[in-house]
């Protein structure tokens, strides 16, 4: 089993108050952040590979990303500034051209420039778990 479907499981069980809504599609799951404040595509060709891409329009939010399971997720931001700050106390901070690894929770996203364009691409060593 993948690990899209148990994404959209977890998302669900937290209920409202998620800064987007989630759409279910054929081999991939679309996040839309409102009208005009852009969306996320994840997409897992191979299993336990997910690949995203994201494009907002948004000053921020907070939402955790504690529960998506162990792994290691890359990051190559195409346009726009992120900040992000992760639960070991660090802030990671993303400029056009910039390449991250990420290991840690995440939980609050800012985007200076209110816009903010990347693509990912992650490796879950286990499955995801609601949080």
């Amino acid at each position: 089993m993948g690990v899209l479907e148990p994404i959209v499981d977890a998302l669900e069980r937290r209920g409202g108050g998620l800064p987007f809504t989630v759409e279910r599609r054929v081999g991939a799951i679309a996040l839309s952040y409102g009208p005009g404040m852009g969306s996320t595509i994840l997409h897992e060709p191979i299993e336990g590979v997910v690949l995203s891409y994201h494009r907002m329009s948004t000053p921020g939010f907070a939402v955790s990303t504690k529960g998506i399971g162990e792994g290691v997720k890359l990051n190559y931001c195409v346009s726009g500034r992120l900040e992000v700050s992760m639960a070991d106390g660090r802030t990671m901070f993303m400029a056009p051209g910039d390449l991250s690894v990420e290991t840690s929770t995440a939980w609050d996203f800012s985007f200076p420039c209110a816009f903010y364009e990347c693509m990912g691409c992650a490796y879950r060593t286990t499955s995801w778990t609601s949080a």
